[in-house]
């Protein structure tokens, strides 16, 4: 990774597109600013649904029980706003908020060495995810890396270990090998020599470290996805920590790999997956996919004085809470003619064609809920109703004014009689422990006669065996309008 100044002095994070350029940068990388250190994660987690009851003791699931998710960042070839160390004017670019709901993120662009830039990395780590780089050979130039390091043992471990070494430079956990060029089947034992060794090596340097296998070539060279774990990509995923398979998968599919990986005792190692633009995905992606996929948007305050203003480095910890119903709430197979007579799409039926007779075509229906609306998913078809908040509590995400930058968060109160589970945070403390709120309330609310009510925030403390409510014990007054308590 080259750290560039421009003419305005602004620091930039680049790739390495060639290995000459990698090589030869080796001695003289520049060092970001401190790098924030993987935060540990709980040995539990909470499912979404049990979180959104009103029951104070949740359900702890074993984190090593449970799925693992990636999600691969690929946004119009990558190092867009993202680039700028330091941050950048920018008012829309890219930002992800849903850390607690991932386990590793992938920083993915189309360049030999694709490296995570530094704001990624900060904002993953604050919230205990992993994050890796990816590495592509495409085409006729990715045939050429290949030879390069194929020519001898020793230039094989000399591209795996600048692998590594880049990787613990900048203080992130690994990568994803996506090979999308022909091996020669001469070769491919120098590739699988490549895999074991990349992934041997980083292990040793770097503790939770993961090489990700992604299912493009075969164990005879060959360029041939296979949308699924089988014999001929296995020795690969054998190879490393685990395989992110292409997305044109089936059921069948989903379920041959989870049998192959059961026999090595390896299920939650195979990543499935599901592009958000429906190439080739199930049902065509976005609201028609096999299980309907949407990028949610959330809230971040990332400084400034609510200009805009860009840097990942900023990103404060997003609370660990799911959107309040947000679930796919009813699945349903409708049954339609799919010849009806006399219909603008389906003409009459001949006489001399009873084969198309009482054709029956099944649709999957979907209904899914979030908080405000409640939509219908039926073929190409989507169709919004919204919902009535009258007395529901809600949150929505306010960008008019923020104490701290873009943003804030903004709770409307229909019944101030029950509870609403603002923020749902996992604390492991053993000594007393100071907590604070900022918030403001609305000018519109500022003769509401439940006033003194509203604004007695506390605290709920829970664990395993009771749960106590915590009064403040100070408010101090901010600047317009703003109040710490």
């Amino acid at each position: 990774m080259k750290i560039m100044e421009t003419e305005t002095r602004a620091r930039i994070a680049r790739p390495f597109k060639t290995l000459e350029e990698l090589y030869s940068n080796l001695d003289k990388l520049t060092p970001w600013p401190d790098t924030v250190e993987l935060r540990e994660s709980t040995e539990y987690v909470f499912s979404a649904g049990n979180a959104e009851t009103l029951n104070e003791k949740l359900d702890k699931l074993d984190r090593d029980q449970q799925p693992k998710t990636i999600c691969c960042h690929d946004m119009k070839g990558g190092y867009l706003e993202d680039r700028f160390i330091d941050g950048s004017d920018a008012h829309d670019a890219y930002v992800f908020y849903n850390w607690n709901v991932i386990d590793t993120f992938i920083y993915f662009s189309h360049h030999l060495v694709t490296i995570p830039p530094y704001g990624w990395i900060n904002a993953a780590h604050r919230h205990g995810v992993k994050v890796l780089g990816t590495i592509i050979t495409e085409h006729g130039f990715g045939v050429q890396v290949w030879e390069k390091v194929f020519s001898t043992t020793e230039e094989t471990e000399k591209f795996a270990n600048a692998l590594v070494q880049i990787a613990k430079f900048y203080g992130f956990e690994g990568w994803l090998l996506n090979v999308e060029n022909t091996i020669k089947r001469e070769d491919v034992s120098k590739l699988l020599y490549f895999v074991r060794f990349l992934t041997n090596r980083i292990h040793e340097e770097l503790e939770g470290s993961e090489i990700i296998w992604y299912d493009s070539v075969t164990c005879t060279g060959e360029l041939n996805w296979q949308n699924q774990l089988n014999d001929q990509n296995s020795c690969y995923f054998l190879s490393c920590d685990g395989i992110f398979l292409n997305y044109n998968w089936s059921e069948k599919r989903l379920a041959d790999s989870l049998a192959f990986a059961r026999k090595e005792n390896r299920e939650r190692d195979v990543y499935v997956g599901l592009d958000v633009w429906g190439r080739g995905c199930p049902g065509g992606g976005g609201f028609n996919s096999a299980f309907i996929s949407y990028e949610e948007q959330g809230s971040s305050i990332t400084g400034g004085n609510g200009n805009p203003f860009f840097n990942l480095n900023k990103q404060k910890h997003q609370v660990i809470l799911p959107l309040k119903h947000s679930r796919i709430i009813d699945t349903t197979i409708i049954e339609e003619d799919d010849n009806v007579p006399g219909s603008d799409n389906n003409p009459p039926i001949k006489e001399d064609n009873p084969s198309k007779k009482n054709e029956i075509k099944k649709i999957k229906e979907y209904i899914y809920e979030t908080g405000f609306d409640v939509m219908k998913v039926k073929g190409q078809t989507v169709t919004f109703r919204a919902k009535s908040p009258a007395g529901m509590n809600f949150l929505e995400f306010q960008n008019d004014f923020a104490f701290d930058g873009g943003g804030c968060l903004k709770f409307i109160i229909k019944d101030p009689s029950v509870h609403y589970r603002l923020f749902l945070v996992h604390i492991d403390f053993s000594r007393d422990i100071q907590a604070s709120v900022i918030y403001r309330m609305d000018n519109e609310e500022a003769h509401d006669p439940n006033e003194g009510f509203r604004n007695n925030l506390c605290l709920i403390l829970g664990n395993d065996f009771t749960v106590e409510t915590i009064v403040p014990v100070e408010t101090i007054a901010l600047d317009s309008g703003w109040k710490k308590r």
